[in-house]
């Protein structure tokens, strides 16, 4: 499991086809759509109690916490899943792609 002061990985299942989200969005969520490159970036700046990621750039995305920089402390998210990671800031969290590319979705829950 990745996690760093403030943050904790959690996966909840997803299936873009079935439309079935890991839970309600709150009312003061922000929501982003973000790119990703082939070099690890810290999403924005926002406190936050945790951030929903969607993967709908067309490829696999590596996702891990910033201050876990070991090659085995990332997980792949492939095209069309979602993860949710709890943290005190989006900015805690990384995510780099094989390829640059548009269509990473965030929920940034307050």
């Amino acid at each position: 499991m990745l996690h760093a002061p403030g943050s904790k990985l959690v996966i909840f299942p997803f299936d873009i086809q079935k439309g079935n989200p890991p839970g309600p969005i709150c009312m003061t969520s922000q929501l982003r759509t973000v790119s990703v490159t082939t070099n690890y970036a810290s999403l924005p700046d926002l406190s936050c109690s945790r951030v929903s990621i969607l993967n709908r750039t067309g490829n696999d995305m590596q996702v891990r916490i910033a201050t876990e920089t070991q090659s085995n402390q990332q997980i792949t998210l492939p095209n069309g899943m979602s993860v949710v990671v709890q943290s005190t800031n989006a900015k805690f969290i990384q995510i780099k792609s094989t390829t640059n590319a548009t269509g990473v979705q965030l929920v940034i829950d307050p």
